[in-house]
């Protein structure tokens, strides 16, 4: 400081023409007395010094802006790095494979099977054929065996040479001397509308549509296996007549989804032909709807909903804010928005992450364990504090603090309505079919290959709901459209 006050002097005392040492003060008279010298003498320079003080000012405040934007982009890049699928919105598919999101505990060696897992084990069928194995003595010493019982038995699954018949329908014409003209006799109607019997279609549907296979390799396994020579476009064809057979399953799947009063929503990105869709989700305890759509709006959700209403639940997309009727925020989005503060690096940030991480875990395990009057009245004290305490900060606690203000206790409505989940997992799973179905299509490339996701998918989500094999009902719904009935798919609901 004596250093900059000795700087000051200096200057001062060569704008009046004088020279003293700096450490001594500069007397009121002297810049009195020669105050008019100054002014007369050294005024231009007096003026390039301010424009210069003026410059360097105004080019410190752009560089603490700079800095400041600069810091603030830094953070944002280090925030975003420290995203992955466990404290933020983003997909799994999106997280380092050299990054474990669950830590192995330091003694844990081997493996453990997972908690409620009921396990698998080959199932006995009925057999078409039983060839029984005796032994006519003792292999030991050759004697005379006595007390045959069956000891036990073992299935052995072959698959036959010829695995597919194949039938040829003659079709002879005849001469009508009274018409004078050929008659030819026709074949049945379910030849007549595809080379493929319902088997068949169903079997190259399936590999299409439900697994996801490749037209080229469902084209090299019909070929291989079944020993029938098909073209891609071959694939199509009976892509297209399964996508007719199943419009009106999709219809009754909607109608009975539609009927539902808890209804989970999301939506997803979709592609045709390279343009950017919307792929909407509608799921409930029987089943599965899905529909795609140019945009990502209100009109959008009240087509895929009908005439819908009633409880939803969904991730807090601005669509869904204006629903009228009982809502379901996410819990599990604000759960991973705290976790990301609760791993913060600063250590104000993670301690608030910590504390609001816990009241919203104590929340999501009310819906298992309800609380008693008191012990609601304890911890929603302590959660409004926190959002009332927090919620004029700047940071990314007051962020969090304004996300839960503004959705309130529809973050609760799980507590006071029967059958409501607490979070939006249900749909998040169901669409994440349509999200491996568009990595590896990368979408659609026009309006008729959308309706076949559509109502495949639709097909595949709710047969998987309700236990049942989309096989089976593709085979029933294609026969029924060979011969122009329609299929009532009401069994898929029914349940043994």
């Amino acid at each position: 400081m004596n250093d900059y006050i000795g700087g000051m002097n200096t200057t001062i005392l060569n704008l009046f023409g004088k020279h003293q040492d700096p450490m001594i003060p500069v007397s009121s008279s002297d810049v009195i007395s020669t105050k008019d010298v100054c002014l007369s003498n050294n005024l231009p320079l007096i003026m390039d010094l301010y424009d210069a003080y003026t410059l360097l000012r105004a080019e410190n405040c752009m560089l603490k802006k700079a800095l400041e934007t600069s810091e603030l982009e830094k953070q944002k890049l280090l925030n975003r790095a420290r995203q992955n699928s466990s404290n933020s919105n983003k997909p799994p598919s999106t997280d380092s494979p050299y990054q474990s999101k669950y830590p192995k505990e330091k003694d844990q060696t081997e493996t453990t099977p997972r908690p409620f897992h009921p396990g698998a084990s080959q199932k006995v069928l009925a057999s078409d054929r039983e060839i029984p194995e005796r032994l006519n003595c003792c292999p030991g010493c050759g004697g005379e065996l006595k007390n045959e019982q069956l000891s036990y038995r073992r299935q052995y699954f072959r698959l036959v040479e010829k695995p597919v018949i194949v039938e040829e329908y003659q079709c002879y014409k005849y001469w009508c001397p009274h018409c004078q003209k050929w008659h030819t006799a026709p074949l049945p109607q379910e030849v007549a509308a595809s080379a493929y019997d319902p088997k068949i279609s169903a079997f190259i549907t399936e590999l299409c549509g439900i697994r996801g296979v490749s037209r080229r390799d469902v084209e090299a396994v019909v070929e291989s296996v079944l020993n029938i020579p098909i073209s891609q476009g071959g694939i199509q064809k009976v892509l297209d007549r399964s996508s007719k057979a199943l419009e009106p399953v999709y219809e009754d799947i909607a109608q009975r989804v539609r009927a539902e009063e808890i209804q989970n929503i999301d939506e997803t990105t979709w592609y045709r032909n390279g343009k950017l869709e919307w792929l909407w989700l509608m799921r409930c305890s029987v089943g599965a709807l899905y529909r795609i759509d140019e945009h990502r709006s209100s009109e959008a959700f009240h087509a895929l909903i009908g005439d819908w209403h009633g409880t939803l639940v969904s991730d807090g997309y601005g669509v869904y804010k204006g629903w009228d009727g009982p809502h379901q925020y996410c819990l599990a989005h604000a759960l991973r928005k705290a976790r990301f503060l609760k791993e913060s690096p600063t250590k104000e940030i993670a301690k608030a992450g910590t504390e609001i991480y816990g009241y919203l875990k104590t929340l999501g395990e009310m819906q298992d364990n309800h609380p008693t009057e008191n012990e609601w009245n304890r911890w929603s004290s302590k959660y409004t504090r926190f959002i009332n305490k927090h919620l004029d900060d700047g940071d990314d606690v007051g962020e969090l603090a304004k996300y839960l203000y503004e959705r309130g206790t529809n973050l609760m409505t799980f507590l006071h309505e029967d059958g409501v989940p607490a979070t939006n997992n249900m749909a998040e799973q169901s669409i994440r079919t349509a999200v491996i179905w568009r990595k590896n299509s990368y979408g659609s490339r026009n309006k008729k290959g959308e309706e076949f996701v559509e109502r495949i998918l639709t097909l595949k989500e709710t047969c998987m709901i309700n236990g049942k094999k989309a096989f089976n009902v593709l085979v029933d719904a294609i026969g029924a459209f060979f011969k122009g009935e329609r299929f009532n798919c009401q069994g898929i609901f029914e349940h043994s």
